[in-house]
């Protein structure tokens, strides 16, 4: 038999232990289990709710994925806030935020296909035209015109330009029925850039007037329209501005008291001062090379655009711990 001692000793190590691994599983009494931090955007779930899209280019064909993704949440939006490609997936959304905003782009890009269509088949009908009215002028004399007609009328096809800011804004103003920013449903805003005095540019903010005029400022960007004079219009996308290729800075100037829902598409995080005042939840889209066909609104990386997009937000908001409705 062992000493008593000895006995009693193994009893509390064994006890001891015991204690020990209750602890481990259910927690020591009287100990509060820490709670996860709450992300600033979710916290701030009372205050007006902003989205600022980011310049991007075809990779900006995500953001309508994006917005179709904030839209499956639930999300009440107030307002938005976007420069460039931004600008223009952001007025499709403002302009009608019931509607799938992919299904409003692809609305736009038929029509603008269709207008650029309708350009090229008139100018070519006014080269013949014009040919075929000095022949009847001349009695005939003028033979060799209608064959120059007949090669303008070619030619007229053959130069319209597939991309034409004019025509571009023509075709939104259409779709959006001359929508004016003070009457949208959801606020808006968009940023271009124009002259500086002592040179330079300034960056220039639009929150009214007439909605594709203002999107066409934002997007008006020589490398996509090639027909497109900057120094003669006096206003060019601002994608080249650091700060304004994600507006964040300018949205919470102009929004104080929102939080920012963050859609950037751009190879860089969004810059702005430290003592940024808005909530922020930056949603960072990689979406790669993107064709020319995507912008018609088809092909294969039109539709990758778009899921990257969706699965960007819908990744995002439950990380913070936003649920789909």
């Amino acid at each position: 038999m062992r000493p008593v001692a000895t006995t009693r000793v193994a009893w509390r190590c064994l006890l001891a232990s015991a204690a020990v691994t209750l602890a481990l599983a259910c927690g020591t009494p009287g100990a509060v289990s820490p709670r996860p931090a709450i992300h600033p955007f979710v916290a701030a779930e009372g205050r007006p709710t902003c989205i600022v899209l980011s310049v991007g280019g075809a990779q900006g064909l995500s953001h309508l994925g994006a917005l179709r993704g904030i839209q499956a949440s639930g999300l009440d939006v107030d307002c938005v806030i976007g420069n460039s490609m931004g600008a223009l997936a952001g007025g499709l959304y403002a302009s009608d935020p019931a509607t799938d905003p992919v299904e409003r782009y692809r609305a736009f890009a038929s029509a603008y296909v269709a207008r650029t269509e309708q350009e090229a088949t008139e100018r070519g009908i006014l080269g013949f035209l014009l040919g075929a009215g000095a022949v009847a002028l001349t009695g005939g004399a003028a033979a060799p015109a209608l064959a120059a007609g007949v090669a303008a009328g070619g030619l007229g096809v053959a130069t319209t330009a597939e991309r034409d800011l004019d025509r571009t804004i023509a075709t939104l103003d259409a779709l959006f029925e001359s929508a004016e920013i003070e009457g949208l449903e959801v606020g808006y805003t968009t940023y271009h850039h124009v002259a500086a005095e002592g040179g330079g540019v300034e960056l220039s903010e639009v929150s009214s007037g007439n909605l594709a005029a203002a999107i066409g400022k934002s997007i008006a960007n020589p490398l996509l329209f090639p027909g497109f004079d900057a120094v003669a219009s006096g206003f060019v996308d601002p994608g080249s501005d650091r700060v304004a290729a994600v507006p964040v800075q300018d949205a919470c100037a102009r929004h104080s008291q929102a939080r920012l829902l963050v859609l950037n598409v751009t190879d860089h995080p969004a810059f702005y001062r430290s003592d940024l005042g808005c909530p922020m939840l930056e949603v960072r889209i990689e979406v790669g090379e993107i064709s020319r066909e995507a912008m018609l609104g088809r092909g294969d990386d039109f539709e990758r655009a778009i899921r990257a997009g969706e699965d960007a937000v819908r990744v995002a908001l439950a990380r913070v711990g936003v649920r789909a409705s």
